[in-house]
C-alpha cells in the first residue's frame, strides 16, 4: 500500500460513521446537544473537551424514553415504541459548539447509523430576562429630580420565555437496543427530576448524572 492509499485508508476509516462529513465540514462548528456523560461532568467530558465551548443547558422539544446501563451508568435515550408506551419525557442536557472535524469521533464513539443515530433535534431554552429600571427607589419609584443621575436604579426579572433552538443529538436505534432493553434487569429509567418552580410545559423531566 502506498502513501496516498495509506492516507485514504485512514481517512475513510476516521469517517466510518460519518457518511455526511463533507457536508459537516462546510462549517466550522456544529451545535451538538449532550444528555449523557458526555456532559461537563461526565466520565467522558474529554472527548470534546478541547474541541468544544460549552453554550447553554437545554431540554429535548419531544418526549423520550431515557435508560441508564446499571453496569456503567451509560445512557441511552430512545423514541417511543408500541412495546413501551409510558415513560416519556423531554430529557434535560447541554448544548456545545463543537469542531466539525470532531464529529468523526463523536460519530465513532456513539457507533452511528448501528447503535445511535445523530438526529437534527429540536430543543427548548429556558430564559427570565432581566430590565433594569434607572433613578427608582427600593420600590420601583422615581426618585425626585434632584437625586437623580446618582446610580439608583432597579432590577425586575420578567416571565421567563422559552427560546427555540436545534442541534444534532445521539438517539439510540430501536433495532439495535430494543432487546436488550426489554430485559430489564441491565437497565433502568435515567433519574425523573422535577423543576424547581412549575412550569406547563415541564411538568418531569430526565436528567442524567454521574453514578457515586
Amino acid at each position: 500500500m502506498n502513501e496516498i492509499q495509506v492516507v485514504n485508508h485512514q481517512a475513510l476509516t476516521r469517517t466510518k460513521f460519518t457518511p455526511d462529513i463533507a457536508e459537516l465540514e462546510l462549517s466550522q462548528y456544529q451545535l451538538v446537544f449532550v444528555c449523557d456523560d458526555l456532559m461537563l461532568a461526565g466520565h467522558k467530558y474529554d472527548l470534546i473537551k478541547e474541541h468544544s465551548a460549552f453554550v447553554t443547558r437545554a431540554f429535548t422539544h419531544r418526549t423520550y424514553q431515557f435508560f441508564r446501563k446499571t453496569t456503567d451508568g451509560s445512557a441511552v435515550s430512545v423514541n417511543a415504541s408500541q412495546k413501551m408506551e409510558t415513560g416519556n419525557l423531554r430529557v434535560k442536557g447541554e448544548l456545545h459548539c463543537v469542531l466539525s472535524t470532531q464529529i468523526p469521533a463523536l460519530d465513532t464513539h456513539y457507533q452511528n447509523d448501528i447503535m445511535f443515530k445523530r438526529y437534527r433535534t429540536p430543543l427548548l431554552r429556558a430564559a427570565t430576562p432581566v430590565a433594569i429600571a434607572q433613578d427608582v427607589d427600593a420600590e420601583g419609584n422615581p426618585l425626585p429630580k434632584c437625586l437623580q443621575g446618582n446610580g439608583h436604579k432597579k432590577i425586575y426579572h420578567l416571565p421567563e420565555v422559552i427560546d427555540p433552538l436545534e442541534a444534532w443529538m445521539y438517539v439510540g436505534l430501536r433495532s439495535y437496543w430494543d432487546d436488550l432493553l426489554d430485559v430489564g434487569f441491565a437497565f433502568e429509567p435515567v433519574r425523573i427530576a422535577e423543576p424547581e418552580k412549575e412550569r406547563n410545559w415541564l411538568p418531569r423531566y430526565y436528567h442524567w448524572r454521574n453514578q457515586p
